[in-house]
């Protein structure tokens, strides 16, 4: 039984190693969903936030990492903010399902705004045996019938500091970084080998934007996200997208060592934002795959300005300009941004 459990083992750790380096999943788009990777995040948007995304990584490489998010979060009266997110990262027999609430308080300023947020996770990492393929049907050395699940708790803190143009944020994700044993109750004794067991890293973001345009015709948005992680290489990764009479998006991103991507979108009603893209491998893998695929929808709206609505650039709400008379950005001009 034991070369099963380091099979599993191995492939636990693999999958954490080829997924841009890091335990976590990273989305090509992570300026649309920037609550993954800071807590502080929640309430700095509009009113209302909503966000899906779908990320088909490596096609066609055998059981390549697939990983579906979907996240909310709700702005308090332009002080705090409350939000939760759930995502499945699945790659060949491993699945990894977080449960995340998050909490924020905003100072504001002048003409800027400071978040600290915190939040709360519970994961559920599985295996599943079935899913196994091997080139010999009945090999001996791996147990196709094996299942075992773990449940991890996690929490995560994050400073979020913003205005019209600049953002800067700093995030720390598994901080409690626990090791979990995926064969507690595998055989009879139960087994006390760490064979089996999965060590959760400590992840650190830092994150810098910066918004430039003379007039909302064209408007260019540059991001920059550091991931540090132990014992894995430091993960860069920068996207500018430029948005075209605030109804169209292009943009391009590059990931340091792993890839390029295009992308391209479409935004709706100063409420609806659609964006696809598409990475093409610069790695090894590239051989062997037709590059990534991920799309993201946002639908984001201030209170009494939903789907339809003309609220258009300067109206009030998270980030808005006059609003309930709280100390906000009298300066938001870039109000059909996400």
């Amino acid at each position: 039984m034991r070369n099963i459990k380091n099979l599993l083992f191995l492939f636990l750790l693999f999958n954490g190693i080829i997924s841009d380096a890091q335990q976590l999943p990273f989305n090509t788009q992570f300026v649309a969903n920037e609550l993954l990777y800071n807590p502080a995040i929640a309430g700095t948007k509009r009113t209302y936030d909503i966000r899906l995304d779908y990320r088909n990584q490596w096609v066609g490489f055998p059981q390549a990492p697939v990983t579906e998010t979907f996240s909310m979060n709700y702005s308090v009266q332009n002080k705090f903010g409350a939000g939760a997110y759930i995502y499945q990262d699945a790659t060949g027999f491993t699945k990894r399902n977080n449960y995340t609430i998050c909490a924020a308080a905003q100072l504001h300023f002048t003409d800027l705004t400071f978040s600290g947020g915190i939040a709360f996770s519970m994961i559920n990492y599985s295996v599943d045996g079935s899913k196994i393929t091997t080139n010999q049907t009945l090999d001996p050395a791996i147990d196709r019938a094996v299942q075992s699940s773990v449940w991890a708790p996690d929490a995560s803190a994050g400073a979020y500091l913003y205005n019209d143009k600049w953002r800067f944020g700093l995030s720390a994700i598994n901080l409690v970084a626990t090791s979990e044993n995926f064969y507690k109750t595998y055989g009879f004794p139960a087994d006390t080998s760490h064979a089996g067991a999965l060590q959760l890293l400590s992840h650190f973001y830092a994150y810098l934007g910066y918004i430039y345009g003379n007039n909302e015709s064209l408007t260019w948005q540059n991001s920059l996200m550091v991931n540090v992680t132990g014992g894995a290489p430091l993960f860069l990764s920068y996207d500018l997208k430029c948005y075209i009479q605030q109804n169209f998006i292009a943009g391009i991103s590059l990931r340091l060592n792993d890839a390029v991507a295009i992308e391209a979108g479409i935004i709706s009603h100063n409420s609806l934002q659609i964006c696809y893209s598409y990475d093409y491998i610069t790695t090894q893998i590239g051989k062997f795959t037709s590059g990534s695929h991920e799309i993201s929808i946002v639908y984001s709206f201030d209170k009494g300005s939903g789907f339809g609505s003309k609220a258009g650039v300067g109206s009030g709400g998270a980030d808005g300009g006059s609003g309930s008379g709280s100390s906000t950005f009298k300066k938001r001009r870039y109000r059909y941004m996400f």
